[in-house]
C-alpha cells in the first residue's frame, strides 16, 4: 500500500508446461543421479544446480524465510475468489491469471490472450488500517 507494487500471477495450462524450470529441474535430477555425494539437506541441492550444467551454469540464489511475504492478511480482503455467482458461471480453475493491485484489489483474466483485467463480483472487505 506504501509501494506501488503490483503482482502478477499466471497459471499453466494442460499440455503447456515447456518452462526453463522444468530443463533445469531435469539437469539437476541427472547430476543427482551420477554424483557420490548424499543430499542431507535442501541447501545440499544449492551446489549441485550450480555444478549441474557445465557450459552455462546455472546462477541459484539461496532463498532464507525472512525473503517470503505473508500473504494471509491480504487474503482477509476475499472471503473467496471466484469469478462467476451462478450455476454455469466461471469457477476458480478457469482462472489463468491474477493481478495483486497495491490498493488491496485483485482482478483476474479467463485467457492469457486478454488484455483486459476484469474484477470479481464480489465487493472487497473494507481496509481499517494498513498493515
Amino acid at each position: 500500500m506504501w509501494n506501488k507494487i503490483t503482482i502478477t500471477q499466471k497459471f499453466l495450462e494442460k499440455g503447456h508446461m515447456q518452462m526453463e524450470c522444468n530443463s533445469m529441474h531435469s539437469v539437476v535430477e541427472r547430476a543427482l543421479r551420477h554424483t557420490q555425494k548424499k543430499i542431507n539437506a535442501p541447501a545440499d541441492y544449492e551446489y549441485l544446480a550450480e555444478e549441474a550444467c557445465k557450459k552455462n551454469s546455472y546462477e541459484v540464489e539461496y532463498l532464507y524465510h525472512h525473503f517470503f511475504k505473508d500473504f494471509l492478511r491480504a487474503s482477509s480482503f476475499y472471503k473467496f475468489i471466484s469469478p462467476g455467482k451462478r450455476a454455469y458461471d466461471p469457477t476458480v480453475t478457469n482462472i489463468r491469471a491474477l493481478r495483486y493491485v497495491s490498493d488491496g484489489k485483485i482482478v483476474y483474466k479467463l485467457r492469457h490472450t486478454n488484455t483486459v483485467w476484469e474484477e470479481f463480483p464480489i465487493r472487497m472487505k473494507k481496509i481499517c488500517a494498513v498493515p
